[in-house]
């Protein structure tokens, strides 16, 4: 069972530490009331004092019905014994509001420490600590510390580190008529984690939708599986990460004791599994409550395209501007909606997408226009989603506003199958008669161009990605033998590891002679290169050490002689010292691949450009491996090395394929074989249908280690 489970679902519930002086447990025993529990409900405190009308007890053992869970609001340092006496008591969910422990420093970490073991030695579920508790409003069950919480149950789950963004989240998505179904503040997340909590929400039928505000990772695998979950049963996460800059990442550490992790790779995470990030509290709470609204057309396979309804020039173009940025794509009028808006519209617009009115909402006419174009534009089979640009005013009369809102919910009642909505033209404040309609007739307001344009962008990625075949993981080769010392491998070494493992390297021998490197090279065939090896050489080329087009055995000859002379000059030791003789590989394009191991993230691959579009784009791929062939190749399509790959100038065109093949290749091996700390292949160029590695270094871990 999952242990949020536990968490949830309880019917007495003990609140530790409870007096009316102690604001926290006072505000946990007003949530109670207000999700309307139907429990029991004990406050113990030494003295036995009762808060309101709740009864008050010294211990739990003198409480007089069953306790199946408990909320601890005193110091952090009697948490432990209390955790115990819970246990003891058959307690088996508990919420600890307290502060003081892996946030706070080596003493704090001991505690939180105990706290572990001793949830482990008795099976209990801990939200926390350092947090405001949970509400699952379908329950009617709470150890949220907050005196007000809805009154009604919806859909959308959130799960937040910060207890006060959380609190933000619940104040202006409440306002913004998001229906909750549960609201987690999940703290330093000593037992239950994200990962618990994402898992229980995907088996919960009453969530649809998932928001996150995340500050830190502690087990980014099982965050890993839980994505993977939610993407298949199709429930979207939308997600704000906390910590991407220094400074934030610090105060982190402070916070809640979560390593905050690196930026790039939890958007490498996101993109992965289809969780959309965005940057602030509105923009969360937009999505959440365009991706709850918009259940019906999640969970269908087909996709079809936006459509927009404007009354100004200046306003259709602002909306195409927008959506061109967030590559939202208005797909054209057919030919016979574009005929049947003809008429409608009249000599003032041309039919098109978005459809410009050309008029005002406040003409009367405007009605059975709106009314004509919605129906259209349903007839058309190329839409799913229709925004009509209504402005509703923060003050005063809305009367026009709401007759053209009635108009679009009377259109969504004749096409179920579509997501109607009315896209604000200001994000200011909303006003209340506005509001009170949008909610009882569920008609989908987004608030402001930008915002609103933005939460429909966040909707089309998540319902491409849910189109998307992301193919088979990759088959995990057969583990090349490695030495057992952790070490550097050479050039020659790391390529023979990487032949092995069935990937395209150029053909290389290693040669600790003159004499062996002409052998070398007759073997190979010419053109060859000769590199020399060594552990003091990391920047060939700057040494010296880099001889290209030899021809002839005459010339090889030299050039062994003079990269000899030159290693022998570095000197020697804790590494062999040679040559490397390879097949000249034809100009093309360049790229980077490679593999390395996050203390947090675990296993990754990344890819980028090289050469001398290195410096000019500052781009790299990156994704937890494993990775597929199919997730790999739409990550180099949509990136600079796709666009370059194309043909560009003097760069000819080339297959990217096996450059998705040889990063899911890559990325299985080094999941499976933790002996791979990091690793290099820089170039390797792509030309036409071809990929070479060109050059390679592997660091290994010692065996054992």
């Amino acid at each position: 069972m999952n242990p949020v489970s536990q968490l949830f679902h309880f019917s007495g519930v003990a609140i530790v530490g409870a007096t009316p002086r102690n604001p926290f447990a006072v505000q946990v025993l007003d949530g109670l009331k207000s999700v309307g529990f139907a429990g029991n409900v004990a406050c113990i405190n030494p003295k036995a004092e009762p808060v309101g009308d709740v009864a008050g007890y010294a211990t739990l053992a003198e409480v007089p019905f069953a306790l199946d869970a408990a909320v601890i609001a005193v110091r952090a340092d009697r948490v432990p014994a209390l955790l115990a006496e819970c246990g003891e008591h058959g307690v088996r969910g508990v919420t600890i509001v307290s502060g003081g422990f892996l946030e706070s420093g080596a003493a704090g970490a001991e505690l939180q420490a105990e706290v572990v073991s001793l949830a482990k030695r008795y099976g209990i579920a801990v939200c926390g600590p350092n947090c405001l508790g949970f509400v699952s409003l379908h329950d009617r069950t709470s150890s949220y510390s907050r005196s007000n919480l809805p009154q009604t149950a919806g859909s959308v789950a959130v799960i937040s580190h910060s207890g006060g963004m959380l609190n933000e989240v619940l104040n202006y998505g409440g306002y913004r008529g998001i229906g909750f179904s549960s609201l987690i503040s999940s703290g330093n997340e000593a037992v239950c984690t994200v990962a618990d909590y994402v898992d229980y929400l995907v088996d919960d039928e009453r969530t649809s939708t998932i928001g996150l505000i995340v500050e830190g990772m502690r087990s980014s695998e099982r965050v890993r599986a839980a994505f993977d979950r939610a993407a298949r049963a199709r429930k979207p996460i939308v997600a704000i990460k906390l910590g991407t800059s220094a400074l934030a990442a610090a105060a982190t550490a402070t916070h809640t004791g979560a390593i905050a992790g690196s930026a790039d790779l939890f958007v490498a995470l996101a993109e992965q599994y289809g969780v959309t990030i965005v940057e602030d509290l509105e923009e969360l709470c937009e999505s959440l409550l365009l991706f709850s609204q918009a259940r019906r057309l999640i969970v269908k396979s087909a996709l079809s395209g936006l459509a927009a309804i404007e009354v100004s020039g200046g306003g259709k173009n602002l909306i195409c501007d927008l959506a061109a940025r967030r590559s939202l794509d208005l797909p054209l009028l057919g030919a016979a909606t574009a005929e049947r808006l003809a008429p409608i519209l009249g000599d003032l617009s041309t039919p098109s997408n978005p459809v410009d009115l050309a008029s005002s909402w406040d003409i009367p006419s405007s009605l059975a226009q709106h009314d004509a174009i919605l129906d259209a534009l349903a007839a058309d089979g190329g839409y799913d989603v229709v925004a009509s640009r209504v402005t509703v005013l923060p003050k005063g009369a809305i009367e026009s506003a709401l007759a053209h809102g009635d108009i679009v919910a009377r259109a969504a009642g004749r096409h179920p199958a579509m997501l109607f909505t009315v896209l604000g033209r200001a994000s200011d404040a909303i006003n209340p008669v506005w509001q009170r309609f949008c909610v009882e007739s569920g008609v989908t307001y987004l608030q402001g161009y930008r915002r609103g344009i933005g939460a429909l962008a966040n909707l089309d990625a998540y319902r491409r990605f849910l189109a998307l075949d992301r193919g088979a993981p990759a088959q995990v080769p057969t583990l090349p033998v490695l030495p057992d010392a952790g070490e550097l491998l050479d050039e020659v070494a790391a390529k023979d590891v990487l032949r092995a493992l069935g990937l395209p390297v150029n053909a290389t021998r290693f040669a600790a002679t003159v004499d062996e490197a002409v052998a070398a090279a007759e073997t190979i065939g010419f053109p060859v290169v000769v590199k020399g090896i060594s552990p003091y050489a990391t920047h060939k080329s700057d040494l010296g050490l880099v001889a290209l087009g030899l021809r002839t055995a005459d010339e090889v000859r030299g050039a062994a002689e003079r990269t000899l002379a030159a290693l022998s000059a570095l000197g020697s030791g804790g590494g062999r010292t040679g040559i490397s003789v390879q097949r000249q590989v034809e100009p093309g394009l360049e790229v980077i691949a490679g593999a390395f191991r996050d203390a947090l993230y675990g296993p990754v691959v990344l890819c980028a450009l090289g050469g001398i579009f290195a410096e000019a784009f500052d781009e790299r791929i990156l994704r937890l491996a494993p990775v597929t062939a199919a997730e790999a190749q739409r990550a180099i399509d949509g990136s600079k090395i796709g666009q370059l790959a194309r043909g560009y100038r003097h760069v000819p065109a080339s297959d990217t394929a096996p450059l998705a093949e040889l990063l899911a290749t890559l990325s299985a091996w080094v999941a499976h074989d933790e002996r791979v700390a990091e690793l290099d292949a820089n170039p390797v160029i792509l030309r036409g249908t071809a990929l070479d590695i060109v050059d390679a270094r592997i660091v290994l871990r010692p065996a054992g280690g």
